[in-house]
């Protein structure tokens, strides 16, 4: 597995080389490694959309987007329901900004309440965002990526009964 950082250029960095143009050619000629974007390549959004949708390896990380759930809700309503709608919730992975952004406990409250409102699902034909989905995003799929087996190590860990 290998992580990018792809958009939102720091300094005078080229925006070339934060543009997630040059993931797909990585993920058609390995397709056994598991790339994961991260912070959904803002500003070039569209593009990583148009990428991860026709590579069922490449995996979104939703680090800093989720941040704005409790700001900018909408804009996160219409980010995930494009998501969820394009590339599905198994590809899609939490990742907080804590270290930027303080205790990820607003961003996760938040995240927990977020819908995908009816406008935008009959508007836009965008799927609600499930519980199933919120608990994929927030850790199966990334267990899964790393090669965890939940149900396993819940009973290692004294979690559930044997």
């Amino acid at each position: 597995m290998l992580q990018f950082h792809k958009g939102l250029p720091f300094g005078q960095q080229n925006v070339e080389t934060v543009r997630p143009n040059d993931l797909q050619k990585a993920a058609r000629d390995f397709p056994d490694l598991q790339f994961v974007v991260h912070p959904l390549a803002v500003p070039y959004f569209p593009e990583l959309l148009a990428i991860a949708s026709r590579f069922p390896n490449i995996h979104l990380a939703l680090s800093a987007n989720l941040c704005f759930a409790p700001i900018a809700p909408r804009l996160v309503q219409e980010q995930l329901g494009v998501l969820l709608q394009q590339v599905g919730s198994d590809r899609l992975i939490y990742g907080s900004e804590a270290g930027l952004a303080g205790s990820p406990r607003p961003y996760l409250e938040a995240f927990m309440e977020l819908e995908i409102p009816e406008d935008l699902r009959r508007g836009y034909g965008f799927p609600q965002l499930t519980f199933e989905d919120k608990r994929k995003i927030l850790g199966e799929n990334f267990a899964r990526l790393l090669g965890i087996d939940l149900e396993t190590k819940k009973r290692e860990l004294g979690l559930m009964a044997t």
